[in-house]
């Protein structure tokens, strides 16, 4: 059971934050070491948030939806994780804000 429902929250959590990653490091105009620290940072997010998923259903659903509707930013909830990785991600995170701007 536990494998079945990490693998469909990694189609629904974790796919969506590696690619909204890949979109955001691809036009970041900064610095290759944020994107690499980012990437190791997402990475290293990847599996608890798989292990809070199968511990935490409903949290996952949430999570999943609010996603979806764009009331969560996938970035910031891999920088949630880890608050060693929180200063990349809202770097790479601030960039991708201007650029929408």
């Amino acid at each position: 059971m536990a494998e079945w429902i990490a693998a469909l929250m990694s189609v629904f959590i974790i796919d969506p934050v590696q690619a909204e990653f890949r979109s955001r490091a691809e036009s970041f105009a900064g610095s290759a070491a944020v994107v690499e620290q980012a990437s190791l940072c997402i990475r290293q997010a990847t599996p608890a948030l798989l292990e809070k998923a199968v511990a935490e259903p409903l949290w996952a659903v949430r999570t999943s939806l609010s996603m979806t509707i764009g009331w969560t930013d996938p970035l910031t909830l891999a920088g949630e994780t880890d608050p060693a990785c929180r200063d990349a991600i809202q770097r790479l995170s601030a960039d991708g804000e201007q650029d929408n701007a």
